[in-house]
């Protein structure tokens, strides 16, 4: 509870794959089901399916399949993101933590990669409209090919402002 007062608002944000089992498998280590107050879904705007496979073995923060989603998922994150910030903006004096979850069935490597786009964009606006410090916790469910580490150490630097 230390953080809360560092911090206005601290927003988790959860990605997974639907054919990983949805976030009704996702579950805080008391066992218990996590609550999400806000869900995207980013099946919309797939990629073409023969792109899929040649994108699975890359994480969501690789650069190569960020240019690719970029412009896919840009305009997806804009209106999220200014969304989010007015229910944030709505919420702020009941609720300090916000928990985000995005999911998509075109695999997990989509949901990271609208995580970091969104996660920039959010931060971005509700600094500058509100004049929050805020802190964003990103975390994804299921299973990448390439180290867990090195997806957490890029999304961190990302993140950074």
């Amino acid at each position: 509870m230390a953080e809360l007062k560092v911090y206005d608002v601290i927003i988790y944000i959860a990605c997974f794959g639907y054919k990983t089992g949805g976030y009704a498998k996702i579950k805080t280590k008391q066992k218990k089901p996590v609550h999400f107050n806000y869900l995207i879904d980013t099946r919309c705007l797939g990629p073409p399916p023969f792109l899929i496979e040649a994108m699975k073995a890359r994480n969501g923060t690789d650069e190569v399949l960020q240019k690719f989603l970029e412009p896919n998922l840009s305009k997806l994150a804009e209106h999220e993101a200014e969304h989010l910030a007015n229910l944030i903006g709505n919420w702020w004096r009941k609720l300090r933590q916000v928990n985000i979850g995005i999911g998509s069935s075109f695999g997990l490597h989509r949901s990271v990669a609208m995580q970091v786009i969104l996660t920039k964009k959010l931060s971005v606006l509700l600094e500058e409209e509100y004049g929050w410090k805020i802190k964003i916790i990103g975390t994804y469910f299921g299973s990448f090919k390439s180290d867990y580490k090195l997806l957490h150490d890029s999304f961190a630097s990302s993140v950074q402002a």
